[in-house]
């Protein structure tokens, strides 16, 4: 019901904006699309602390999005939820919602100024939730219960095509978890950034730059982080192919219990080439585990079907060893059908307990239009956090997908799938979570 009320309270707040936009319908940038649909589904789950297999159900499924476009302005509102009616006793849900989210996008722009806005909230499994964009930079997450995620970003840039450019942005994520492990800890993060760059002559430029980031954790036994940084630097065009960026700070990194601060640099070089780029970048910051350092070197391919690129590189913190880190980005029309696209990515962070953690991101899809009517997508992705120098804590989230899509008549399509999920903890068993299901929808589009 939670998740009922928060929809439907979004929905009041921006009817108002709805009505604003309906009375410009004459504008050949409006669209606006709804997709409603009905399938059955088989959910089977072991290895939770406590039952929790949802069994058979009949689930309803809409989406609405609705675009605008004008000159100087953009505009986005994406809706959409599962209701289920499930056929078994077995389900402990109480949510008559599932999968819920809303997100709501602005920008307007002129020759000198851009203003953009974002607002998003989503609700979803735990495990699920380790793959939504909000949360790439968090700890990966295990174990049962669901996830909400309220965000919003506010960004400003001044002078666009001025000798002076200012850039300021704000961003807030809340995250909260329900039915879930007492281990994962509520939290709030605020993130602000500002930026000044000036434009000396056409092949240089110098800037200075502050962010500070905080992250609110709720449950006593985890510390609140912050982190700032002030700094100046150059940016210089060595030739109409080269250029290198310099920059020096001075680091703060806290908690409750310890502090760090020092000096930080970042240099970084870039060369273009006829089929791509090469790249190498150096780094040093001060951190809640003293002073990281970091090296990567990289290059970019242009494909005659798509692009390459990749970096290999290595991070070290105080008193621990070396790190490898490896990064991958492939996109490929493998036929004028068939479509490939792998992601890989490896970076430094810390965890909620303020211990060093890589963190890996892998994502693998492949994409085939059968025939004119019928398509079929794979997907595989996995998030994982390593912790440096130890197995203790590590953790492992897998998500694979299979689904079928073919239009049955003009208006309506047939849609089927399976997917796997495991999520994986070195201090807990794990669990798994296998879903079928196979329905009809149909979407309605509104152009004006």
């Amino acid at each position: 019901m939670r998740a009922k009320r928060i929809i439907l309270s979004g929905l009041a707040s921006a009817a108002p904006l709805l009505i604003l936009i309906d009375s410009t319908r004459a504008d050949p940038g409006l669209s606006a699309s709804l997709t409603v649909g009905e399938r059955l589904r088989h959910v089977e789950k072991d290895g939770f602390s406590r039952p929790q297999d949802e069994g058979t159900s009949a689930v309803t499924t809409f989406d609405f999005s609705l675009d605008s476009e004008t000159a100087g302005e953009t505009f986005s509102l994406d809706l959409g939820a599962d209701i289920p009616l499930f056929l078994d006793d077995n389900d402990t849900s109480s949510s008559t919602l599932e999968d819920p989210f809303a997100r709501l996008d602005y920008a307007r722009e002129n020759r000198s100024t851009l203003l953009s806005f974002s607002t998003s909230y989503r609700e979803s499994d735990v495990g699920e939730s380790n793959f939504l964009d909000e949360t790439i930079d968090d700890d990966v997450v295990t174990g049962g219960g669901t996830r909400e995620l309220l965000s919003g970003r506010v960004a400003l840039t001044l002078g666009r095509e001025s000798p002076v450019q200012t850039d300021l942005s704000y961003s807030y994520l809340r995250s909260t978890y329900d039915d879930a492990d007492p281990d994962l800890s509520d939290s709030t993060t605020n993130t602000v950034a500002a930026r000044v760059t000036f434009r000396l002559n056409p092949v240089a430029s110098a800037f200075v730059f502050a962010d500070w980031r905080e992250e609110d954790r709720d449950l006593a036994s985890q510390s609140d982080r912050t982190t700032s940084a002030i700094g100046i630097g150059t940016t210089y065009d060595l030739s109409a192919l080269s250029r290198v960026t310099a920059q020096l700070s001075y680091d703060r990194d806290e908690d409750d219990t310890d502090s760090n601060e020092g000096l930080g640099f970042q240099f970084g070089a870039t060369r273009a080439v006829s089929n791509g780029t090469y790249s190498v970048d150096l780094s040093g910051t001060e951190t809640i585990d003293g002073f990281r350092q970091q090296v990567s070197g990289g290059r970019s391919y242009n494909l005659a079907r798509g692009s390459f690129s990749f970096s290999l590189g290595a991070v070290k913190d105080e008193g621990t060893s070396v790190e490898p880190l490896a990064n991958l980005q492939l996109a490929l029309e493998l036929t004028e059908i068939s479509r490939f696209n792998l992601g890989l990515s490896q970076s430094p962070d810390f965890d909620d307990n303020d211990d060093s953690v890589i963190r890996t991101r892998l994502n693998v899809g492949y994409d085939l239009d059968i025939n004119a009517v019928s398509s079929l997508s794979a997907d595989f992705q996995v998030a994982e956090d390593d912790r440096f120098g130890t197995n203790a804590g590590d953790s492992r989230s897998l998500l694979a997908s299979l689904s079928y899509n073919r239009a049955i008549t003009r208006d309506w399509d047939l849609v089927g799938g399976i997917s796997y999920e495991s999520d994986q903890n070195e201090n807990r068993a794990d669990t798994n979570t296998s879903t079928v299901f196979l329905g009809v929808e149909r979407t309605f589009d509104f152009r004006r």
